[in-house]
């Protein structure tokens, strides 16, 4: 029970950073660092990933390299025009 308060804290704390750092004009960079810790900590303890079998964390972590990928391959577009 602590690790679900404590990570609702974390979240309600991180969407609060995000929200002023996007007010104060922060670069995209601070808004995706924010939003991958966010979604560490909900795979970490909502999704209980650390306590799970090896398969949902096989694919958690493709699902992640693909959203790399998907990012990794808008950046170079956009670079390239």
């Amino acid at each position: 029970m602590r690790a679900l308060v404590l990570t609702f804290v974390l979240l309600i704390v991180l969407a609060t950073a995000s929200w002023l750092l996007a007010d104060a004009g922060a670069p995209a960079v601070v808004a995706l660092t924010i939003a991958a810790v966010k979604a560490l900590a909900i795979g970490w303890v909502f999704m209980e990933l650390s306590t799970d079998h090896a398969v949902p964390r096989v694919i958690a972590i493709v699902a992640v390299l693909f959203v790399v990928l998907l990012v990794g391959g808008v950046l170079v577009d956009v670079d390239l025009r």
